[in-house]
């Protein structure tokens, strides 16, 4: 029950928790190039984060949360570079890493009187969008530092945070909860047939399992299990695997090739690089690791020259240019 100071606050809280949950899940709306979720997260929490105790330190989670935020910093003051540039880089990749930290301490601390399931329905909502927005942005016309064009790494990441919970309020909403299902398949398959097959998993992965965590009746279980047989069982016919093959040749290889994918799939191959690599520069720099976007030092290690161009719309190039020392 709240108390009359929670409860003049809350109304207002409430509406800009709705609005931002929304345009979490559908960021293309910018301010002079800045998201607007993250402008209005800043003034909800400037105006009720001390009248409603948003910003303590009350849980674990919340603690381990405040080390990651202080050991984000001390990764920057103990930069190992050779020029001021990657400072320039790190300084510019901290707030992210700060941000996020503070959101998920601010949203532990709204769910003692806000129940996250409410925000889960504006949440579905902006993926609904993102998703038509995202298949359809070619007919918009651009509008650079107030519209956001979205990129399939973006899609993907939004599909992978925000099923989850649009899953869960599509079962709490609607009596038959194989719509739940059928909205998982439904972002699934738009990952697939994008060639995302990690966030193909993780779609699955996450919002099963936010399905089965509220409680999912186990006949809605095990007619969603049927189904997914019936696809698998669809799948290995002639006349299904000739047809994927001639629409998306990476979506068969994924579905019939897999083998291939630990040995010349070269996304697989970079991603195991990169947790290899990271793996040895944690077992060097244990605590303070090497600073945040600090790829120029690295290449510096090893004699090379290290440079990035990003142009809005355009995309962004990374050079490393390797030279051979004389003998």
């Amino acid at each position: 029950m709240l108390s009359k100071y929670y409860r003049a606050n809350y109304l207002g809280l409430h509406k800009s928790l709705n609005t931002y949950a929304f345009l979490m899940a559908f960021p293309i709306f910018l301010v002079v190039g800045q998201n607007i979720s993250l402008l209005i997260f800043i003034s909800f929490v400037f105006k009720y984060g001390k009248k409603l105790g948003l910003l303590s330190i009350q849980y674990y989670p919340q603690l381990i949360l405040l080390v990651f935020g202080i050991g984000s910093i001390a990764s920057v003051i103990n930069l190992d570079s050779t020029g001021p540039e990657a400072l320039g880089r790190s300084l510019a990749v901290l707030p992210n890493y700060l941000y996020w930290a503070l959101l998920i301490i601010v949203l532990i601390n709204i769910n003692r009187f806000l129940s996250a399931k409410w925000l889960a329905r504006f949440i579905f909502f902006g993926v609904i969008c993102s998703l038509i927005y995202y298949y359809t942005q070619n007919l918009i016309p651009r509008v650079p530092l107030f519209i956001n064009r979205t990129s399939p790494n973006s899609f993907s990441f939004l599909m992978i945070c925000f099923t989850a919970p649009a899953a869960v309020f599509i079962y709490q909403r609607y009596p038959n909860k194989l719509n739940a299902i059928f909205f998982i398949l439904l972002i699934a398959f738009a990952l697939a047939t994008e060639g995302r097959r990690a966030g193909t998993v993780l779609v699955f992965a996450s919002a099963f399992i936010a399905l089965i965590v509220t409680k999912i009746n186990p006949k809605q279980l095990a007619i969603s299990l049927i189904i997914v047989l019936g696809i698998n069982i669809a799948i290995s016919t002639e006349i299904v695997e000739s047809s994927i093959a001639t629409l998306n040749p990476r979506i068969y290889e994924l579905l019939y090739e897999n083998e291939n994918i630990t040995t010349e799939d070269r996304s697989y191959l970079v991603r195991r690089l990169m947790i290899e690599k990271a793996l040895i520069i944690f077992k060097e720099h244990p605590l303070t690791g090497i600073g945040l976007n600090n790829m120029k030092s690295r290449a510096a290690l090893i004699g090379a020259k290290f440079s990035i161009n990003s142009k809005p719309w355009q995309g962004t190039t990374v050079i490393v240019e390797l030279y051979n020392n004389p003998a």
